[in-house]
């Protein structure tokens, strides 16, 4: 009987030192792998850049990402088509004044927007058109403001969560550390 249980011990602590190896070496790995995402980014004129033609969160899309760092600093999103070819529309995290720039064209009615999301209160406080002449009041009288701060507020989480999965750090600190 004393036998089995030394045996019985013997097998646990095995397993026990098994599989602690086992999540060291996961760490490990990815540790490596994110050190080499940071490393693709390249440093251009004080700015690192770097295009993802695969891992974007928006359909059919790829990012050109722009960083900035320091106080003054901000990350830029760029859409891209797949080969990674730049649109117009752009999503700015500038913390500096806590606030998301986004500029989106609509090609049907040959008109952009800016939008303004404020990042400490997680909501869309202004919207302006080309000519940056307001049109906040417009769209909610409209009825298209409930609508626009809520495809922000989406989008501006889905870069938030897309930037953490794919670089291991948050956008601020990419910008202020």
């Amino acid at each position: 009987m004393k036998k089995n249980i030394k045996t019985f011990m013997v097998l646990i602590l095995t397993f026990s030192i098994l599989t602690g190896c086992g999540s060291l070496k996961k760490e490990e790995k990815s540790d490596v792998k994110s050190s080499s995402q940071l490393q693709e980014f390249k440093e251009e004129n004080g700015l690192l850049l770097y295009t993802d033609k695969t891992n974007s969160p928006f359909e059919n899309s790829g990012l050109a990402i722009t960083i900035k760092k320091g106080q003054d600093g901000y990350v830029k999103f760029v859409k891209t088509d797949k080969e990674g070819n730049p649109t117009v529309d752009y999503y700015e995290f500038n913390y500096e004044k806590d606030q998301v720039e986004k500029y989106y064209y609509v090609s049907a009615m040959g008109n952009g927007f800016y939008y303004y999301y404020d990042l400490t209160s997680n909501t869309l406080t202004k919207i302006e058109d080309k000519d940056h002449n307001d049109s906040t009041q417009s769209t909610k009288e409209s009825q298209r403001w409930d609508s626009a701060s809520k495809k922000m507020d989406e989008e501006v989480k889905s870069l938030e969560e897309y930037f953490e999965t794919q670089y291991h750090m948050t956008i601020k600190d990419s910008v202020l550390k």
